[in-house]
């Protein structure tokens, strides 16, 4: 599963603070979250792989399918798409990867 969301402005964003690497949050404030995501996010998109995709293609290939359709559902389309690590292939979207550092 991959999700893509269009945030709104810096100034627009309100009790987002916590937002971080889903992995490193708990359930309960991962669903906290996830409800003040939806609620003020501009657009908001899910895309599954299911693990016949996975078992043919690899794990890889299925989590770039997904975050790809994730984005390409995304209404309106975004200008740039900022992704935790590897590129999206096949996106023709700009986008800027970001190695995040958990020391």
């Amino acid at each position: 599963m991959a999700a893509a969301v269009i945030l709104p402005q810096r100034s627009e964003i309100d009790g987002l603070q916590g937002l971080c690497d889903s992995k490193q949050l708990t359930p309960k404030v991962r669903r906290l979250l996830f409800r003040r995501i939806t609620a003020s996010a501009a657009a908001w998109s899910f895309a599954c792989v299911t693990p016949l995709e996975i078992d043919e293609g690899g794990l890889q290939a299925a989590n770039m399918a997904a975050m790809r359709e994730a984005v390409h559902s995304l209404d309106p389309a975004p200008d740039l798409v900022l992704v935790d690590y590897y590129r999206i292939e096949g996106l023709n979207i700009p986008q800027w990867s970001m190695a995040v550092s958990y020391t």
